[in-house]
């Protein structure tokens, strides 16, 4: 047995001795389990409150369980190989729950494909094109180069051909012929080219990407696909105001790199970081006062609360804009200081919080759900 299986043991052992209703693969050995199941299902929820799982195991599960799961427990454990749900009253808060991150976004886009396995027959296309490189196509039909060493990203979009499936239903939803598109943190343009394709010739988008590789594969992806007459891309950060920042790059979960990755995190991630000096600038500061904005899409990373900060104009005067981010209130604490601040201010510019749901429906976010959750994904709207 390894040390994965014996962290999550000696967690559970720890546990409250009045807590029992613990359910685990049939391998844990511990007097806490009270059940030892391989799937679960409706049943197991009403029986036990705590529930071990494996990683590699999910699809074994009933979908119907796995949504009741996610909407009503939460991850107190994590590391490589297992995460432990149970109540909120057991939450559990330090920088482990980076374990956790990979395992949710895996969790959502488990859900939202209905549990349906990718038939190998259907493999993507793709070709390896040198130095890191690989090209293949989405199954939007859009033609996109990634970064092999990427695992955050490329491994999705090279195999299932997507990435976010709830996120992207609503960004899709939302964006429409002629719109005005600003991607914060665009990566390598997955969103980008949805945005892109859809605004058709008489939009516009505009493509913020701080690191300058992932950049520059950003602008090949808009090229090859023939959107280089609507689209710009620019290299640099976004952030309240002009400035010089280091930018901090993870060299193998590039989707993290942001202004507030550190060393510890890499160890975690078993990763290494690199920094960089890059140049940042608000959205007021970039388009003029006359611009109109239809949307805005942020994944930055903890940046968010700096990214409205130094667009507030632009909120002010476009009363239909959307925006659409992540809000990730065990990030926002380091970045801002406060996730309740942030979503006071938030309210403040006049938008409302919706969090986008796995099956792609919107709910009102409350205050009180910011403290149960550790990442999610919003609509801010008038």
């Amino acid at each position: 047995m390894d040390s994965y299986w014996k962290d999550a043991i000696n967690f559970v052992s720890g546990l409250d001795d009045q807590i029992i209703n613990v359910v685990a693969p049939k391998e844990f050995s511990t007097k806490k389990i009270y059940v030892h199941s391989e799937v679960l299902d409706m049943a197991s929820f009403e029986a036990c409150s705590i529930f071990i799982i494996h990683k590699g195991e999910m699809d074994k599960h009933d979908i119907n369980f796995l949504k009741r799961m996610s909407n009503e427990l939460f991850p107190i454990f994590g590391n490589e190989v297992f995460v432990i749900f149970g109540p909120k009253s057991l939450k559990f808060s330090g920088v482990e729950m980076k374990h956790v991150e990979a395992f949710l976004d895996k969790f959502k886009h488990v859900l939202s494909r209905g549990l349906q396995k990718i038939e190998q027959t259907k493999s993507r296309p793709m070709a390896y094109l040198g130095n890191n490189k690989a090209l293949t196509k989405t199954v939007f039909g859009h033609k996109i180069i990634v970064d092999t060493r990427d695992i955050s990203l490329a491994p999705h979009i090279l195999l299932d051909g997507e990435w976010e499936a709830w996120n992207t239903k609503v960004f899709l939803g939302f964006v429409k012929p002629g719109m005005c598109v600003v991607d914060v943190g665009s990566n390598v343009g997955f969103y980008s080219l949805l945005a892109a394709d859809r605004i058709g010739s008489n939009g516009s988008l505009t493509c913020f990407e701080a690191n300058p590789e992932l950049a520059s594969i950003l602008f090949r992806n808009l090229y090859i696909n023939e959107f280089y007459d609507r689209s710009e891309v620019i290299n640099k950060a976004v952030y309240s105001h002009s400035a010089k920042l280091n930018f901090k790059i993870y060299e193998n979960y590039m989707g993290s790199s942001s202004l507030w990755a550190s060393d510890e995190i890499a160890v975690l991630y078993h990763d290494r970081l690199k920094t960089i000096e890059v140049e940042a600038i608000s959205l007021d500061e970039h388009f003029n006062g006359n611009k109109t904005i239809d949307l805005i899409k942020i994944d930055a990373e903890g940046t968010e609360p700096y990214i409205l900060k130094g667009a507030k104009r632009i909120i002010k005067n476009n009363p239909d804009i959307i925006i659409i981010m992540e809000f990730a209130p065990s990030v926002i604490e380091v970045s801002y200081g406060s996730a309740e601040q942030f979503y006071e201010d938030i309210h403040n510019f006049g938008l409302n919080i919706y969090e986008i749901k796995t099956d792609s429906t919107l709910s009102h976010l409350s205050l009180d759900r910011i403290k149960e959750i550790s990442v999610t994904d919003v609509v801010l709207k008038k």
